[in-house]
Parts: structure tokens; C-alpha cells; sequence
């Protein structure tokens, strides 16, 4: 009987088998970590620029409704406005302002009305303080009780100390023609006589707080502070916040306040950083400033 021989691998040739799988593993396992690697270097920077972009684009917006003349850099101890054109630019990791609602024109002439209901004009110095004036501009303002009202705000040193506003108590849609539908709002506030009158005759409807950014460690935070009415400005951290954006390294805010024919510009530095990565992100938001 022929007894048939079985080939196999000889101890040397598995041995080799071996380290040549180990070595293309190797190299599989390489290639596809550095591939790994750099998605995740690439998706966290991503992520990083996303989320800073979108925080700076927050801030922008939200300043762009920034009553005119009430941006306001902290001072160290944070009780007063750093003076808005310094000599030498002021950075600080704080920026506050009062935002706008909405914007009407206010009744300035003496008289009546088509009905025979007298006029209530704002009262402005020197004219005796008054708790009425009518918004002639229509019965689609945004304006509800507790609200403010602002007149000709020119410098952020009267806003912060009550001097040109007041709160709203009371609001009346009023109809003066006789036709169907009201015509006007009467407003009724704290006993207030304005310091200027605007050119334009505008009054600025506005919040009843102050809007913050700040940095609290590495979190920058959009918060709301306390009734400023006939305080002194003390933007303290507000108690309740909202997370904007974390793992910031570096913030700093510095406000050019321009002037009456050209908008001021707040300069916005932050850098965020998160294992290695950096995104640091240099920007300008343009602030209506004519009150």
C-alpha cells in the first residue's frame, strides 16, 4: 500500500508567516490611528470654530440692540464705566448694555386731538416733571408695564443713573378721530422730566435690566442684572445665566464709542482651547449710536 506524504508549513516558514501578518497589521493599525487621529483633531477644531463663531455672532447681535450710548466696560471695580475713548485701550473680560424693544415718536406740541382729548406731551427741562405723554407713531409699539422708556440717551453715565428714564406703569391704546380702531398709546410712568429732547423725537422703549457677557473661569456667559432704575451701574454677575460657550482661554472686550455720525465698534478677542487645539477668533461689532 503507497503512503501518501501530507505537505505543511515548517515551524520556520509559520514563524515568518507571523511577523509578516504582525508588520501589516501594524501598519494597517498606524495608518488608520493617525486616520482616526486626525478626523478627531479636525472634528474638534471644527467644533471649536463653530461654537466660538456662533457665541461671537451672539454677542454681535445682541450689542446691535444696544441702546445708543450704553455700552459699558466695567472699571475694576466694576461700580462705574470705563471712560468709552481712553487714551491707552481698556480690555476687560466684561461688557454690559441695555437693549432696545422697540423705538416710536413721542408727542412734543400742545393741543387736541380731532376728539377734543387734550395732548400729553413728554415732559422735558425745564418743564415741570409729568407721569404721561402719548406715543403718536402708531398703536404697534412694543411696550408693556415695567418696561422704561429713554429719551435722547447721549452718554452711558445718565442711562445707568436713571437720568433720562423712566419706567412705564401703565399703557393705553387710545382711538382720537372717531374712526373704528385706536390711533395712539398713552403711556403713564414714574413722575419724570426728561433732561434733552430728541432731534427726532424719538423714544426708545427698553429693558428693564442689563444684558452681560462675562467670563466666569473658562465659561463665557450671557446674563441679565437686576432693575438699574436710579442706581449707579453695578453690573454684578447676575445669579441665574446662560452658558454660551466653554473652554474659553482668553476673552477680552474694548469699546470704541465713536461719536454721533459714526457707530461705535466693539472689539471682541477670545481664544478656546481643548486637548492641544486652539481657535482664537479677532472681531468687531458695529453699534448703532445715534440716539
Amino acid at each position: 500500500m503507497l503512503i501518501k506524504q501530507q505537505k505543511g508549513f515548517t515551524l520556520i516558514e509559520s514563524i515568518i508567516t507571523i511577523i509578516i501578518i504582525g508588520i501589516v497589521a501594524s501598519t494597517v493599525s498606524l495608518i488608520i490611528g493617525n486616520y482616526l487621529e486626525n478626523y478627531d483633531a479636525t472634528s474638534r477644531r471644527t467644533k471649536m470654530q463653530t461654537s466660538a463663531q456662533l457665541a461671537i455672532e451672539r454677542i454681535s447681535r445682541e450689542v446691535r440692540n444696544a441702546l445708543p450710548n450704553s455700552v459699558c466696560i466695567p472699571d475694576d471695580a466694576g461700580t462705574n464705566c470705563i471712560p468709552t475713548t481712553p487714551a491707552t485701550p481698556i480690555t476687560r473680560t466684561k461688557v454690559a448694555f441695555i437693549k432696545i424693544i422697540d423705538a416710536g415718536y413721542y408727542q412734543d406740541t400742545s393741543g387736541d386731538y380731532p376728539d377734543n382729548t387734550s395732548h400729553r406731551v413728554l415732559p422735558v427741562s425745564p418743564a415741570a416733571a409729568s407721569d404721561q405723554f402719548d406715543i403718536v407713531s402708531g398703536t404697534d409699539l412694543r411696550v408693556q408695564v415695567d418696561d422704561h422708556v429713554a429719551v435722547y440717551n447721549i452718554n452711558n453715565s445718565s442711562i445707568y443713573t436713571g437720568n433720562n428714564l423712566s419706567k412705564v406703569t401703565s399703557v393705553t391704546p387710545m382711538n382720537i378721530d372717531g374712526v373704528a380702531g385706536d390711533d395712539i398709546i398713552r403711556l403713564e410712568i414714574n413722575s419724570k422730566s426728561f433732561p434733552l429732547h430728541s432731534p427726532q423725537r424719538r423714544v426708545h422703549i427698553i429693558e428693564s435690566n442689563t444684558t452681560i457677557f462675562y467670563l466666569d473661569g473658562t465659561d463665557l456667559k450671557l446674563g441679565k442684572s437686576a432693575n438699574f432704575e436710579n442706581v449707579a451701574f453695578n453690573p454684578t454677575v447676575p445669579a441665574s445665566s446662560y452658558l454660551l460657550l466653554q473652554n474659553v482661554t482668553n476673552l477680552s472686550f474694548n469699546f470704541d464709542s465713536g461719536g454721533p455720525q459714526r457707530a461705535g465698534l466693539l472689539h471682541i478677542d477670545l481664544t478656546v482651547e481643548d486637548q492641544g487645539e486652539q481657535i482664537h477668533i479677532i472681531h468687531e461689532a458695529h453699534v448703532y449710536n445715534v440716539p
